[in-house]
């Protein structure tokens, strides 16, 4: 089956349905200039949790470098910018 849209297609179906929040917030700051271990800083993760992200976000988007990443999401209007706005919300478990 094919999409009318004609938008790219990752291992799974079309790239819109398939970067999570946390994809798209990791491309922001490598837009942003941003190192992985510097991401990791601001997001409260590891820089290698950020490296597997983009090396996710590269196989889904078809690219290799996280500078074409960031180019594909921005073509594809998954990536602005501005900051995108993800409301996280955390349970405490008792």
């Amino acid at each position: 089956m094919q999409r009318s849209s004609g938008a790219p297609t990752g291992p799974t179906g079309p790239a819109d349905r398939i970067l999570t929040d946390r994809q798209i917030e990791i491309l922001y700051w490598v837009q942003e200039g941003k190192s992985a271990p510097e991401i990791g800083v601001i997001l409260g993760i590891s820089g290698r949790t950020v490296d597997k992200h983009l090396e996710n976000v590269c196989d889904i988007l078809g690219v290799r470098r996280r500078l074409q990443a960031v180019i594909r999401a921005r073509e594809l209007r998954l990536l602005g910018d501005s900051r995108p706005t993800v409301v996280r919300t955390f349970r405490r478990q008792v």
